[in-house]
């Protein structure tokens, strides 16, 4: 052996991951998966890890066809990233996971997001875009102090990522306002 270095923990490359939405660790992350499993790390690998998962978890089937989802070949739908995220909430690394998405008025790319209004640092959630897709998904510290699962998705072709933002705002601030019931 010549040299060996350690890279950042897998929880730091999640944290930058989910705060910057860098698509290219999203990609190694996908592989580091399909690596712990299988002990080989490619797309197919990883892919099939999220399968079995997805499954196991009562996701259901989706389409999965890469780890950044910037495809417009992936399919899931909003129910389906919310039965993602109520499954995470029983996984040992869910208090580094939760830590690791921005916080809408106050960090990554979600700083912007209802900045200034009642959901600013009661929302914990991962955005995603590609032309004219938004979508954010995450937890919802509500004012009475209830956590919800929330997954909201839109599809404008002529609105931009900006534009869709503001009018998924008072949807987000209301669900802060509200009171959780169960289902």
């Amino acid at each position: 052996m010549i040299h060996e270095h350690a890279g950042a923990s897998t929880e730091k490359v999640v944290y930058w991951t989910n705060q910057r939405s860098v698509n290219l660790y999203a990609e190694g992350l996908l592989r580091q998966v399909g690596f712990n499993y299988y002990g080989f790390g490619s797309y197919d690998k990883g892919l099939k890890v999220l399968d079995s998962l997805n499954q196991s978890w009562g996701v259901g089937s989706v389409r999965i066809v890469d780890g950044s989802g910037l495809s417009k070949e992936n399919r899931i739908s909003s129910r389906q990233f919310v039965q993602l995220l109520i499954a995470q909430k029983g996984q040992a690394y869910f208090e580094s996971y939760y830590k690791s998405l921005p916080i809408a008025g106050e960090s990554g790319t979600v700083k912007s997001l209802c900045a200034g209004q009642v959901g600013a640092g009661k929302i914990h959630a991962k955005s995603g875009s590609i032309k004219g897709i938004k979508a954010y998904s995450g937890y919802i510290e509500t004012l009475d102090g209830q956590q919800i699962a929330f997954a909201i998705i839109a599809n404008a072709p002529g609105l931009s990522g900006t534009t869709l933002s503001k009018k998924m705002e008072p949807l987000l601030n209301a669900l802060v306002s509200s009171s959780a019931q169960p289902e």
